[in-house]
């Protein structure tokens, strides 16, 4: 057993030849921006990593470097997500910044 293996089956309770199976399933490519790994760089840059919840260690999927640490300093919220790719689309006026009634799902154009 490789180290690889070791640690896919300590940290995450998978095989490789699950690993294998979900990189198949997502076409090789990053769950969320859908792109693959660059062939250059760092390793952690040239895989697709273990996503999972932190909470319970159920793994969703697999993730490029950027959408996995993106994910981490989110800390998984999915609101602060939705808040965030409505700031990117269309930002907060000033005064929308000072109200306390901001809803996070109010300007999601796939909803």
């Amino acid at each position: 057993m490789t180290t690889r293996s070791q640690a896919l089956r300590y940290k995450y309770g998978i095989t490789d030849e699950q690993y294998r199976e979900m990189l198949r399933e997502q076409d090789g490519r990053c769950a969320v921006c859908r792109q693959r790994p660059p062939s250059g760089g760092a390793h952690q840059n040239r895989v697709l990593q273990v996503d999972h919840h932190h909470a319970t260690g159920e793994v969703r999927g697999l993730l490029c470097n950027k959408c996995n640490m993106a994910a981490g300093f989110l800390d998984d919220d999915a609101d602060r997500a939705f808040a965030l790719g409505n700031y990117l689309t269309e930002p907060y006026s000033s005064s929308r910044l000072d109200s306390d009634e901001i809803d996070p799902y109010e300007m999601v154009p796939w909803r």
